[in-house]
């Protein structure tokens, strides 16, 4: 199921990279805002959100969000996701099944945690209504780092 999502949001992302002119993914948008729209923690770090996207269907929900603006190249994002069946869910970690039930990626020029890696514990939930979105991730990433996002309001 969450490879079927999988393989959309990565051809979403390949056409994104591609230079388009106008929205990004599904509910995109290329209008920088005045502030950050939230922050994530990566290793103790804050990092401030500039840019999200999203990609849902049948299968599942997916957020991307990164500390770059939409129009510059996306070296550094953050994806997660879970299946359709747990939208609105708070999903234990140590519980699921990678790849299966939630899904994670990051990416920074020097750090990469690829969704083939099953995060060590934790917890996710994204759940959405309309354009409204629900997300708290609090995991800890395979090599021990922590990572945490909270988030609620629009991607538009």
């Amino acid at each position: 199921m969450m490879k079927r999502l999988f393989a959309a949001f990565i051809a979403v992302l390949a056409l994104a990279s591609c230079g388009k002119e106008e929205g990004g993914l599904e509910g995109g948008t290329d209008i920088q805002p005045a502030e950050p729209i939230g922050a994530y923690i990566f290793d103790g770090e804050e990092f401030p959100v500039w840019s999200m996207d999203y990609v849902a269907d049948e299968t599942g929900l997916m957020v991307r969000f990164s500390p770059l603006t939409e129009d510059k190249k996306q070296t550094t994002y953050a994806v997660v996701g879970v299946n359709a069946t747990l939208v609105g869910k708070e999903l234990d970690i140590e519980n699921a099944w990678n790849n299966d039930e939630y899904y994670f990626i990051y990416e920074d020029p020097v750090m990469y945690y690829s969704v083939y890696r099953k995060l060590q514990s934790g917890t996710m939930m994204i759940d959405r209504t309309g354009d409204v979105f629900d997300i708290n991730v609090s995991v800890v990433l395979p090599d021990g780092k922590d990572f945490s996002f909270e988030y609620h309001g629009q991607i538009n």
